[in-house]
């Protein structure tokens, strides 16, 4: 009896060594297969990770083209690499293990984001001898063209000012303010500002509903588009202090020194050609007219508008040559002393681009601006609107051969396409 318990013992004691021994083998096997697997839930997170950080650097990067069709890549990719690399921090990846990568495609407008890395892990990486690779990529492009009909290119400050129950119409276009200031965009009392897209590159100060759409905050700044256009000759004076009163007269090209000045009724038509007024003052005031088609005024030397409520002006820009579809055209370089002032209450053709790059342009009267022009845009230094000034922007570009400035189209949103 006592050798059989003696033989049981020992089985029993056999199999209890056996369940340690399988134990003591599973149990790090099991350990490790768990690791394994944390390894693997780890590297599909950080995939998914990367994707998100993708996504909004490739739409960071195309909003930076979206603003203008000519926009520069290097910055968008410069951009979109920079964001991406921000978006990624939260990631779990192995240090020092990510890239990122981007191209612009000019031709189909596309950016794409590509970022590789090796994901975080507790064993995977000693047992493969590497940790596992993940990598995402993405690829938006601005969608849907549309028109600049404002541009407010002040860099810090209030770039677009509208006060009491000023308004600016441009539902066919985008408005944009470049100041990254606070108040670049500000509104004041009954102001009103309704368009197609309306961006600031700094904030927005106002009452909300006074902007339809909302604007948007933060957007990428944009350069002067126009910057690059060959500025008129204007060494030799044509006519000097030119002057008309009371009567009606029909002026030609040339340079204007000294600017030129209508009062008390006169008519001027101006021929078609460029108009160089070298300092002084465009002056139409007390019930003056100016009118003129295939025109261009080039602003220098200190030159301005001085528009005045009981005057009546109708231009429109040339539809060809080296300075087609430029209204207006402000040196870049030396702003006027005072702003640029445009109150007249019959001021509703004026076709083409009001280009005054430094400076500031006031806008008022009693009547619609530019209502019955096809199309307008306004690229000034700062823009402000009193009084019950309105400036209607149409942009009717089929209906009319003065073409719209290359540079001046945006696109409407960002797609991501991958």
């Amino acid at each position: 009896m006592s050798g059989a318990r003696n033989a049981g013992d020992g089985l029993v004691r056999d199999r209890a060594g056996s369940t340690a021994l399988i134990a003591s083998v599973a149990l790090p096997a099991l350990v490790t297969a768990l690791l394994l697997v944390m390894d693997y839930g780890g590297a599909i997170a950080a995939r998914g990770g990367l994707q998100k950080a993708a996504d909004t650097a490739a739409i960071a990067g195309a909003r930076e083209l979206m603003v203008l069709a000519a926009a520069r890549g290097e910055s968008a990719e410069s951009a979109a690499a920079e964001i991406a690399r921000q978006a990624a921090r939260g990631v779990s990846l192995k240090s020092g293990s990510m890239l990122v990568e981007t191209a612009f495609d000019p031709e189909s407008g596309a950016l794409t984001v590509d970022i590789t890395a090796k994901a975080a892990t507790f064993l995977a990486e000693y047992i493969v001898g590497a940790a596992p690779e993940v990598v995402a990529r993405a690829v938006a492009r601005p969608v849907g063209n549309t028109s600049l009909c404002v541009l407010a290119l002040a860099r810090t400050g209030v770039a677009l000012q509208l006060s009491a129950d000023s308004s600016i119409k441009a539902l066919g276009c985008a408005i944009y303010a470049n100041s990254s200031g606070t108040q670049s965009l500000t509104v004041q009392q009954r102001g009103k500002i309704e368009a197609q897209n309306v961006c600031t590159a700094g904030g927005y100060r106002g009452p909300t509903g006074a902007v339809a759409p909302a604007p948007t905050l933060d957007c990428p700044r944009i350069e002067d588009p126009l910057t690059a256009r060959p500025k008129p000759p204007s060494s030799v004076c044509t006519y000097t202090n030119r002057s008309l009163n009371h009567t009606t007269a029909e002026w030609g090209p040339g340079v204007y020194c000294g600017g030129m000045y209508l009062n008390n009724g006169a008519r001027v038509t101006l021929k078609p050609g460029v108009y160089v007024l070298k300092g002084g003052t465009l002056n139409v005031e007390g019930g003056a007219k100016l009118q003129g088609s295939g025109v261009t005024l080039h602003l220098t030397g200190g030159a301005r508008l001085n528009v005045l409520q009981n005057s009546h002006i109708a231009l429109s820009a040339p539809p060809r040559g080296a300075t087609a579809g430029m209204l207006f055209f402000g040196d870049d370089d030396a702003p006027p002393a005072s702003p640029h002032v445009l109150v007249s209450n019959n001021a509703r053709t004026l076709l083409g681009t009001v280009y005054l790059p430094e400076a500031t342009l006031r806008v008022g009267g009693q009547n619609p601006i530019a209502d019955e022009s096809p199309w307008t845009a306004v690229v000034v230094g700062q823009l402000r609107l009193e009084g019950k000034a309105g400036i209607v922007l149409n942009s009717r570009f089929d209906s009319t051969d003065v073409p719209l400035p290359e540079g001046l189209g945006v696109s409407r949103a960002v797609r991501l396409t991958q």
